[in-house]
This record gives structure tokens, sequence and C-alpha cells, in this order.
């Protein structure tokens, strides 16, 4: 579509503009596309359906433009932090280990302070014993979290002290 309105354009601004008429004095649509060529029936219809997919993709571009019918959240915020472990290393064996208080009240703190829409958080290195709340202590957000297992890190088999046990782990949660 731009291609064909920066040729018509160039073909205005030369002075070879829309103004070219045939024998008649009658602008065609063959003449502003074919100037130089002796028109036929056949160059006729082919200008012709041109100049009408380009005013159709026009209309369509103005009239249906979804970013305008739905232009989506003004500003999306998204918060991303890489926290290295919300338990200490030392309580990474333990199955009801204690949290890093000092991580979880600086994280609050960024999330209280922010507001982000979005908080994404790996390697959180949590438990199932851990409940979703007591890391983000705000209650406006929905946490979605999955916590490293035998399921979502099977072992090898022939190496069963490959597996790691502890650490890995993603929290994402969105304001409702």
């Amino acid at each position: 579509y731009f291609i064909f309105m920066s040729y018509l354009l160039k073909r205005y601004i030369r002075g070879q503009g829309p103004l070219v008429r045939n024998e008649n004095n009658i602008l065609t649509p063959s003449k502003i596309i074919f100037p130089s060529l002796p028109t036929n029936r056949l160059q006729q219809a082919v200008a012709s359906v041109l100049i009408f997919i380009a005013l159709l993709n026009f209309l369509m571009i103005a009239i249906m433009n979804t970013s305008l019918l739905n232009p989506g959240p003004k500003n999306l915020t998204v918060y991303y932090q890489n926290v290295q472990g919300l338990i200490p290393f030392s309580g990474l064996g333990n199955t009801q280990p204690s949290l890093n208080r000092t991580k979880i009240c600086e994280l609050n703190y960024h999330i209280h302070a922010d507001k982000p829409d979005v908080i994404l958080l790996n390697e959180t290195w949590l438990k199932k014993s851990i409940r979703d709340h007591e890391v983000i202590e705000d209650t406006t957000y929905k946490i979605f979290r999955t916590d490293r297992s035998k399921m979502s890190h099977p072992g090898d088999p022939r190496n069963p002290k490959k597996f790691r046990q502890n650490g890995g782990g993603v929290l994402i949660a969105v304001r409702s």
C-alpha cells in the first residue's frame, strides 16, 4: 500500500501527477498507473483493481485498526529479580525452613513502593511448607509458583547424586 502510494506521490511531484488524462480529457485509472503506455481494457481493469485495493486497504486500516479499538494497558509495570534464595543457604535441607527475613522485607518494600502489575522471581528456593503470602505479603496479588521437585527436575537414574533436591523455583505474582 505504501509503495503504491509513494509511486503516485512521486509521479505527482515530477509533474506527471494524477492530472494525466486520456484523449477525451478524462482522467482514467490506467493513465494514473500506466501514463506512457497506450491503454487497453486489460490495463484499465488492472489499474481500477489496484486503486480499489489501495482504497479498500486504507479504509480497513482506518476503520478497523485494532490498536485504536483495544489500546491495551496504559502502563504495565513488571518487576523482575533473581532472588538467589529466599531461604538461607544453611536451611535448604530442612523440610520446614525459615525465610530470610532481610530479603523478604526488602522484596516487600520494593513491591509496596513501586506497586508493579506483574512480579517475576526466579531462584526462589522455596518449599511446599511456605505459604504464598509469607513471601509477598500484599494480598492484592494472585501468586503462581513452582518449587523444585522430583517431578519438575527428575533425577538421572545412572547418577543418583546428580539430582539437586534444593534450590530452583519460580514465582509469578499478578495484581488482581
